[in-house]
């Protein structure tokens, strides 16, 4: 229920008529969408509908080879005054890209087409299937999700037919908070709310939002209600954060008079367990956007193309739901320089380096890893990275912040008077914040095994005593050092670690 902007069909029904190309790919699959779509060409042209998963009248599953078949006739047998033949076609896989490749090319080459005005619309959410030779000589059209209109509308026309009350205010933000939603998830989140909660609900909204990314497979809602108060320790990559990132998003205005543009990405780096992708989620918390990972292990598949067509549409998402924040972990093992990368592998690379280096792009990147010295020296180059940021062991006091962070903030232990954090925090001297947070776990639990209501200083030694810190420990901790004086481009970033 709504009004769906035609504009991008429009738009390239006059691109049609300027005879660019008889063949138009629309980057959707949007149920709400291709009805509109659908519904709108049949009263302009004859139209021809192959969906390889819905069977024909008789009941049969329609060939490829009959369907373009009956195509070719409809457009031969054209009388005058009659509409134009088209064809609309649905239910994409890779194997049948393939397969319908000879045909769309073939259409390209026939006089008739163009004489009949014919046309082929095709409705898919990976155009590079369809391979380089197809594309090229076709009106691709980005259809978005949904605009704000259409989610506007959807909000106001639901909420009015199901007698739901709801100010202009509350309409608009709420229109705003599914940026990025395929028309067909508004609708339906909508209507999950007013059923569930008998209102148009944030809380739901937000919850529905989150599974429709987890659906997709590409990414994964890991946003956090805590900012900076819960990271302990690293108070000059905060402070530096604050200001280099943070207060620029806070005013764009003086920055843009400034001639400041803003900031594009972070890549953090350390050994593991310092708290890097807990310094991404604090960050997209403070910056007060969603944080999603990308799952680039669902990126890469075996059939030709579809890798990199998957990377474009996880792109088109991230753009349309901008502003965003996307967490990028273990980006070495992605990017890591190798004579034997797999040609699509290094496609789906080089694709990635263009979006980052898109001028354009207004997703904001934050990548982790904990091997600098196996990126490629093209990912890290100055126009994809604003800042290459060490997150390394943290001192004394780092420490001492985290034992205060997993006692007190994100966890609350109830600790006896005995306890003393800055013991502690010396006698976990070349541990990791998240080596720290399994001690405070592994006390309490002492503390459990002898039924007691709090934690003792006790407990904390025990726990201390049966950790077991690896033999390298003091050799890893000097080259993280040597690796942050290479690769940090900006010093005022090298401090605070050991």
């Amino acid at each position: 229920m709504g009004t769906v902007d035609l504009s991008p069909l429009l738009q390239a029904l006059e691109e049609r008529r300027a005879q660019i190309s008889p063949i138009i790919v629309f980057d959707t699959i949007d149920p709400v969408k291709v009805r509109a779509y659908v519904d709108f060409l049949k009263s302009h042209y004859q139209l021809q509908l192959l969906n390889p998963w819905q069977r024909n009248e008789a009941g049969e599953f329609e060939p490829l080879e009959a369907f373009a078949r009956r195509f070719m006739e409809r457009i031969r047998g054209r009388r005058e005054g009659e509409l134009p033949p088209a064809a609309a076609v649905f239910g994409f896989t890779a194997p049948l890209a393939e397969a319908m490749r000879p045909f769309l090319l073939s259409l390209l080459y026939t006089d008739a087409v163009y004489d009949a005005d014919a046309a082929v619309f095709l409705f898919t959410e990976s155009p590079r299937i369809l391979g380089e030779e197809v594309l090229r000589y076709s009106i691709l059209v980005h259809v978005p999700p949904s605009t704000e209109d259409e989610r506007l509308t959807a909000i106001k026309n639901y909420a009015t037919a199901l007698s739901v009350p709801i100010d202009d205010v509350t309409a608009l933000r709420l229109a705003r908070s599914m940026r990025g939603l395929p028309l067909h998830h508004v609708t339906s989140a909508i209507l999950y709310s007013i059923y569930n909660k008998g209102v148009i609900d944030a809380d739901v909204i937000t919850k529905y939002k989150t599974r429709v990314l987890g659906n997709s497979g590409l990414f994964e809602d890991i946003s956090s209600r805590h900012g900076f108060e819960a990271v302990g320790g690293y108070n000059n990559v905060k402070e530096f954060l604050k200001i280099n990132v943070i207060k620029v998003y806070e005013r764009p205005d003086l920055a843009e008079r400034l001639g400041i543009p803003l900031p594009r990405g972070l890549l953090f780096f350390g050994p593991p367990g310092t708290g890097k992708s807990w310094m991404a989620r604090a960050l997209a918390r403070e910056l007060g956007v969603p944080l999603l990972r990308l799952k680039f292990e669902n990126i890469l598949t075996r059939y030709y193309g579809e890798s990199t067509s998957r990377l474009d549409r996880a792109i088109r998402w991230m753009e349309d739901m901008a502003p965003v924040a996307v967490f990028i972990d273990e980006i070495d093992q992605f990017t890591k320089r190798s004579e034997g990368m797999h040609e699509e592998t290094r496609r789906v690379y080089s694709r990635m380096l263009e979006w980052l280096g898109d001028p354009g792009r207004r997703t904001f990147i934050v990548a982790a890893t904990n091997r600098p010295q196996d990126i490629d020296e093209a990912l890290i180059r100055a126009g994809r990275f604003d800042y290459i940021v060490p997150i390394l062991y943290p001192d004394a006091e780092a420490r001492l912040e985290i034992l205060r962070v997993h006692t007190s903030v994100v966890r609350h232990v109830p600790l006896a008077e005995d306890v003393n954090l800055e013991e502690i925090a010396v006698q976990t001297n070349g541990l990791s914040g998240a080596e720290i947070e399994t001690i405070v776990v592994r006390a309490a639990k002492n503390a459990l095994r002898e039924g007691r209501g709090k934690v003792t200083m006790s407990d904390f030694y025990d726990a201390l005593d049966r950790f077991n810190t690896p033999e390298d420990r003091e050799r890893e901790v000097k080259e993280y050092l040597q690796l942050a004086a290479r690769y940090t481009n900006d010093r005022l970033l090298l401090g605070g670690s050991t």
